[in-house]
């Protein structure tokens, strides 16, 4: 994937999860748009400020491509880089000079708007969150401080890949001239294959695990200093989701499973552990920055904006693009769950993920530490979302 540089709680996805509602038909791969005569009341219910922030940020990729670059979406119709650059400056003038309840009116009569649906052709995708967690780590191995992250390999190549099925990216390594896959998450920890590029070491093999499915987060060294371990690469290996599999094997419900009830299983099973994180084969591999406080950088390059910044499927939408979402977000109560609440909001494509695949899929970055956490642990809810293209 072009990964996610915050990836995919699993995405929160629950990354971790991976598995979709009963209610929501075909969720998985494919890319399904319709365009739309008439286009929902668009009310936005965030705060501008952030609407702006990351309004720059797509601005600023769609300035830096190609303007006469082409690609097509929504059926057949074909756009320039140009095209979206202008449209995002035309939303932005929309947004500094209307009243918000002028805007949607403004939005409807100044774009094409088309609706993402899922593999089968309905109108329901599966919304989910994803989120910067903090963990406890140390520079050096001392224990409870033992479980290691690791940079980006020396060995690892990466490739183009040419066979019958088409071309594309492969990520690999070179024995005897060959060139084959890297290794899986099992061969790299229990035999210790990457041992000497060791960036720092947290005290959890279950932390270690969900930054790997966050693709970044910050560590707090004994010292009180912040790092940012950010994502710099991958084994190439396709994500499977643990949540799925203790669905599959009975261990817990479908609607039982988050990130909390993932944690309490491993912790209550440590005999399991080991095998359960092994079922997902990839591995992420990272880089320390030492400025937290510029906040995570999503794989188009920019810094998320809370609840704006979007991952989706690059292969079916434009990265830098602009969407309406209609959904719901978990609340809580004295730290428990406590119901839903909607979400109607605009919000920018500047991630993609691993487990980000087709139209009928969207992870939604909640933020940093305990409270993005929580939200997007508990994040598996039906949307409907829209794509607003220049006429």
């Amino acid at each position: 994937m072009n990964n996610k540089f915050l990836l995919p709680v699993a995405v929160f996805i629950l990354l971790l999860v991976s598995g979709c509602r009963p209610r929501l038909p075909g969720l998985a791969g494919g890319c399904r748009l319709r365009a739309l005569k008439m286009a929902p009341d668009m009310v936005d219910d965030g705060s501008r400020a952030s609407l702006e922030a990351a309004l720059t940020n797509s601005i600023a990729y769609w300035r830096r491509r190609d303007g006469a670059a082409g690609f097509k979406t929504c059926g057949a119709q074909s756009v320039t880089a140009g095209d979206m650059l202008a449209s995002l400056l035309k939303f932005r003038k929309l947004l500094r000079t209307l009243p918000d309840i002028a805007l949607p009116d403004a939005v409807a009569a100044n774009f094409k708007v088309c609706q993402a649906q899922n593999s089968r052709g309905g109108d329901d995708i599966l919304v989910t969150g994803y989120y910067q967690p903090v963990f406890q780590g140390s520079l050096i191995k001392q224990p409870p401080f033992i479980y290691p992250i690791y940079g980006l390999p020396p060995d690892l190549i990466k490739a183009r890949h040419y066979g019958a099925a088409g071309s594309g990216p492969f990520i690999g390594r070179l024995e005897d001239n060959r060139l084959l896959p890297y290794w899986r998450r099992a061969a790299i920890e229990d035999k210790q294959l990457l041992a000497g590029d060791e960036l720092l070491y947290l005290r959890d093999p279950v932390d270690v695990f969900i930054l790997q499915v966050q693709g970044s987060g910050l560590i707090r060294l004994p010292d009180g200093r912040l790092l940012r371990a950010a994502y710099a690469g991958s084994n190439g290996r396709d994500y499977k989701s643990i949540g799925r599999l203790l669905v599959d094997e009975g261990r817990m419900p479908l609607k039982k499973v988050s990130m909390e009830a993932i944690r309490a299983y491993l912790a209550s099973h440590l005999d399991e552990r080991r095998r359960i994180l092994h079922y997902n084969d990839r591995y992420i591999f990272f880089r320390l920055e030492d400025d937290p406080a510029a906040g995570p950088v999503g794989s188009m390059g920019k810094a998320l904006t809370v609840g704006r910044s979007a991952a989706l499927d690059s292969r079916c939408f434009p990265m830098g693009g602009l969407y309406y979402l209609e959904t719901t977000v978990p609340e809580f109560a004295h730290g428990r769950l406590c119901g839903r609440r909607p979400l109607r909001r605009f919000v920018l494509q500047q991630d993609n993920g691993a487990a980000i695949k087709g139209s009928g899929r969207l992870d939604l970055f909640m933020g940093t530490g305990a409270e993005a956490a929580a939200t997007a642990g508990h994040m598996k809810e039906a949307g409907r979302l829209y794509l607003l293209m220049p006429k």
